[in-house]
């Protein structure tokens, strides 16, 4: 057992905190890097903090780990977020999540260094509950966006990534419960378990360049989103249905009605509304339409007096709620703003 967890545990720190070191250097500034190499920390020190007992640390960094790794279940779930969610921010619910998993996980490291003397039975119930909540949320959003989603790469990680995420859960749930019991079995389990998915998180994230070996620079050509030659026939029959027959328009109008409607493969409109228009999901595409089509009848005369739920509810939205949303992502301003703007720019020209 003690060569299992050897030939398991340190690997995947190893690898663990190389990915954090890589996110760190390159990625600095960016939001999903910055999460994910927390993340990726938080495992380590959990992995460092629960090994066999013959490989237990000495007490001072012993105690660093086993604090380190307190937000990690959290940090998961942020992460899992940023990676499928386009408009994902750290807002209050995030930070109130993270609050109140954080408090009951440090009474747990304190009780286990002898800081405090009782350790109510509850508090494991509800940690236990609160992490299998949030990883069930987490396989929700990951698996409701994956028709919404037109890159290829990203929507194949989505089925990947939950299957991970569930074997994850189900081996940190039960270690965690029965944690205090100290089998050694389930801890090693814990680090096999995470092994895998650290290797397939690494041949993900960490990519050969041969400049580095041959101290050549390869040239990068920056580029715009581009129509495949094979597609122009398919982007113009697109641009129509969208402009002139206004499909942006139906309610519940999915990737896979729409490839339908013209009669063509799912996957290669998918492919085309990424690769070639540029957009990132299906819902950032209509949209574009929607806003679009929304500000123009703003700026009618005639719809002056028009409650702006009406325009967006015309023009497809289904509610007020992600209109606003998509409307501010887009413009800078909320609708109201938007069209109090547009109306004292028109009167001014009018003086």
């Amino acid at each position: 057992m003690l060569l299992l967890d050897v030939l398991t545990r340190y690997p995947a720190v190893t690898l663990l905190l190389l990915i954090a070191a890589m996110a760190i250097r390159d990625g600095a500034g960016n939001m999903v890097s910055t999460i994910g190499a927390l993340t990726a920390i938080s495992i380590a020190a959990m992995l460092l903090g629960t090994p066999h007992p013959e490989l237990v640390l000495p007490q001072f960094p012993r105690v660093i780990v086993r604090f380190l790794d307190v937000p990690s279940v959290v940090l998961v779930w942020w992460f899992g977020r940023s990676l499928f969610e386009d408009d994902f921010s750290l807002g209050i619910l995030e930070w109130g999540v993270m609050l109140a998993f954080v408090f009951p996980i440090a009474y747990f490291r304190l009780f286990e260094f002898g800081l405090v003397s009782t350790l109510p039975s509850e508090l494991l119930y509800l940690v236990t509950g609160m992490s299998v909540v949030l990883m069930l949320h987490l396989t929700y959003t990951t698996l409701r966006g994956r028709n919404d989603d037109v890159i290829e790469s990203r929507r194949r990680l989505r089925f990947f990534f939950v299957v991970g995420l569930v074997i994850a859960t189900t081996v940190s749930v039960i270690s965690e419960r029965l944690f205090y019991d100290s089998p050694i079995e389930l801890n090693i389990l814990r680090s096999v378990a995470v092994l895998p998915m650290v290797i397939f998180g690494s041949f993900w994230l960490l990519n050969y360049q041969i400049e580095a070996l041959t101290f050549k620079r390869i040239k990068v050509v920056e580029s715009e989103p581009a129509i495949d030659k094979r597609d122009h026939l398919l982007h113009e029959t697109l641009l129509a249905h969208m402009e002139q027959k206004r499909a942006y328009r139906q309610h519940g109008l999915t990737i896979a009605i729409l490839a339908e409607q013209l009669d063509t493969q799912e996957h290669r409109l998918r492919a085309m509304i990424n690769k070639g228009m540029g957009f990132r999901n299906f819902s950032e595409f209509l949209n574009h339409y929607r806003i679009k089509a929304v500000k123009t009848a703003m700026q009618d005369p005639e719809h002056t007096r028009t409650p702006i739920l009406t325009l967006a509810l015309e023009e497809g939205f289904s509610s007020l709620a992600p209109f606003n949303r998509a409307f501010k992502n887009l413009t800078g301003d909320t609708p109201t703003q938007y069209r109090r703007q547009w109306i004292k720019n028109s009167y001014n020209n009018t003086d």
